[in-house]
């Protein structure tokens, strides 16, 4: 009965190791170079928004100029355009 335990857990353990190797498949469809691109994409778009944020921010609380807001913003609004033709 113990020897019977033994090899239970022993094979459940190999089975929990063994698993992800199993369900790899999903790495194969999910990690081509279009969905990174697309990642990558959407990640400079999110953090591009996130920029814009902050610099509304600090041109609000007086913390750079309006002349440095709206260069550094005009910046960000064009690199954001180029993200998109990306897409």
């Amino acid at each position: 009965m113990i020897y019977f335990l033994f090899v239970l857990i022993l094979l459940l353990s190999a089975f929990v190791l063994i698993w992800p190797y199993l369900r790899g498949y999903n790495d194969i469809v999910f990690n081509d170079e279009a969905g990174k691109k697309a990642e990558s994409t959407s990640d400079q778009i999110e953090s591009i928004k996130l920029a814009l944020r902050d610099l509304d921010l600090e041109s609000k609380i007086g913390k750079i100029s309006q002349d440095d807001f709206h260069s550094l913003k005009d910046e960000l609004l064009e690199e954001w355009q180029e993200a998109e033709k990306k897409k």
